[in-house]
């Protein structure tokens, strides 16, 4: 009877248990983007008609990436390049009488991994600066590649310069862009890639409460693994400590500064922000403005992006949950801090010559 009477009262335990569980389930299904902000799922790519995943190689390498004409899937979604190696449509190597052309270089950001062509910003500045000035025609090439540093980039900038003759070119820089021969590194950035792989897998469950608990759990992880943070010492490091690696860093724009033309090409120093705990407590707002002071140093209009990302939720305009490119939103807010320092540009600037 004793027995009997607790294994009774275990049997309403468990019941009560899994109760629990499956209500926090539904819970966890329902608000799911309430509680986290950032969806699990991605969705298939769109695909041009007549085309099959199957028919897609995974690209990875920049050196799949930078093939001319490829096609293929890259951070979940289409990618493409033309015949000159950019990302999108095929385009004429003149610009058409009137046509305000720009070019966008930089890495992994200005080429928008993980959205579509369209949804990077790149693509998107040439509506909102006609929107802006309906008088104005523009044309924009997306010379953004993901994996390049500054002395790769500026490499880019010069191709992009001689084949497509754009006037404006627009630098689109991310912080990880100092990384050269001088740069410091404090930990292995497979250990920390490790890491953050093993998070994403973790995420993936299909029970929504467990994704939850997982996400949170990683979150308190890495707010208490101090080498879970090394790209945070490490920049601060490198842009405070390293004067080898700032030099660098401030040839290679000076090398931007000096291909500016007269009035053109001309060009503009456009400071990603780090979708990294966007408010005051911003942990690399010091390492912007140490940028922007070198741009101004050597006369080329800055613009930093922070300010309209001020506010939000980071994890909210990742792409991916532990992948913190911009998404859709993201570079939807970077398109427009970009046109308002498009905008700002001397007149001499939106005049196709």
């Amino acid at each position: 009877m004793f027995r009997a009477l607790h294994l009774q009262r275990f049997g309403l335990l468990l019941a009560s248990l899994l109760l629990v569980v499956a209500l926090g389930e539904v819970v966890a299904r329902v608000f799911w983007l309430q509680l986290v902000g950032v969806s699990l799922e991605r969705p298939e790519p769109v695909l041009p008609e007549g085309v099959s995943l199957e028919d897609l190689p995974r690209l990875e390498a920049i050196s799949e990436l930078n093939e001319p004409n490829q096609r293929g899937i890259h951070n979940g979604v289409y990618y493409r390049t033309n015949s000159m190696r950019m990302r999108g449509p095929e385009i004429s190597l003149q610009p058409e009488a009137g046509v305000l052309r720009i070019a966008v270089v930089g890495d992994s950001v200005a080429m928008g991994s993980g959205v579509p062509e369209e949804a990077a910003y790149a693509a998107r500045i040439g509506p909102l600066l006609e929107a802006a000035r309906p008088a104005l025609r523009v044309e924009v090439v997306n010379a953004g590649m993901s994996g390049l540093d500054a002395q790769r980039i500026m490499g880019r900038r010069d191709f992009v310069d001689r084949v497509y003759h754009p006037h404006v070119i627009v630098y689109g820089f991310t912080l990880n862009d100092i990384e050269s021969a001088d740069y410091e590194r404090i930990t292995t950035a497979e250990r920390t890639a490790g890491f953050w792989n093993f998070a994403r897998r973790g995420a993936q469950s299909s029970s929504r409460l467990w994704s939850l608990v997982w996400l949170r759990a990683i979150a308190v992880a890495s707010a208490n693994a101090p080498w879970l943070q090394a790209y945070r010492a490490e920049a601060l490091h490198n842009y405070r400590d390293n004067r080898r690696a700032r030099a660098t860093l401030f040839g290679y724009l000076n090398h931007f500064a000096k291909r500016q033309g007269n009035p053109q090409p001309c060009g503009l120093l456009f400071i990603h922000t780090q979708l990294d705990q966007l408010d005051e407590a911003h942990p690399f707002l010091e390492l912007y403005a140490a940028v922007e002071r070198m741009g101004v140093k050597l006369k080329v209009p800055v613009v930093q992006s922070f300010p309209i990302f001020r506010g939000k939720r980071a994890e909210t305009l990742w792409v991916a949950p532990f992948d913190p490119h911009p998404n859709e939103e993201g570079h939807a807010l970077l398109a427009e801090s970009l046109v308002e320092g498009l905008l700002d540009l001397p007149e001499a600037c939106l005049r196709p010559q």
